[in-house]
């Protein structure tokens, strides 16, 4: 049971915020969405789906064990030991990376069948929801260093920023009703 719940607790709270960082790191510095965050072409949605293609939260976290030796291409991957799955890998195959990928949601960020993610939908609203939340509230954000000086944590199953510093003019405090 502890086990289940680590899996679940990891796979529930750092891929969204991951999610968040990466798109708003694209929404900051791809000049498709415009100079300014609300007057670029493309929407927050198209940032989501653009880092769930390229550079996916979880970029590698399937793990499966072939019950028999399975060939593969030219390799043999033998029983019984893990073969992880690179979502991030697959997204980039040249057979389904033809034109525009914008609005293209056919990527394998979420994995697939039956061990796909359960809250693929949910994860996707959050971080939709905190973004653009987030740029209601900040909208002349910009980042604080140059995109080259951000610091990737390592890991073999995340793509997360340490860290995603802006800079912003103070607003005044928003009152709730």
């Amino acid at each position: 049971m502890l086990h289940q719940l680590v899996l679940l607790y990891a796979a529930g709270s750092s891929p969204p915020q991951n999610l968040i960082t990466t798109a708003l790191l694209t929404m900051l510095t791809d000049d498709r969405f415009g100079s300014g965050l609300f007057s670029g072409s493309l929407s927050t949605q198209d940032a989501l789906d653009e880092v769930l293609f390229n550079d996916p939260p979880m970029a590698n976290y399937c793990i499966t064990y072939p019950r028999l030796p399975v060939l593969l291409g030219d390799v043999w991957l033998p029983a019984h030991q893990p073969v992880v799955i690179s979502m991030a890998a697959c997204n980039h195959d040249p057979d389904i990376r033809t034109g525009d990928l914008t609005g293209n949601r056919s990527h394998l960020a979420f994995s697939t069948g039956p061990h796909a993610c359960p809250a693929r939908t949910l994860g996707c609203l959050i971080a939709h929801d905190a973004i653009d939340q987030l740029l209601d509230r900040i909208p002349e954000m910009s980042l604080a260093v140059a995109a080259p000086d951000l610091v990737w944590r390592p890991g073999p199953f995340h793509r997360a920023l340490a860290a995603l510093p802006v800079t912003f003019h103070p607003n005044a405090p928003t009152r709730h009703r």
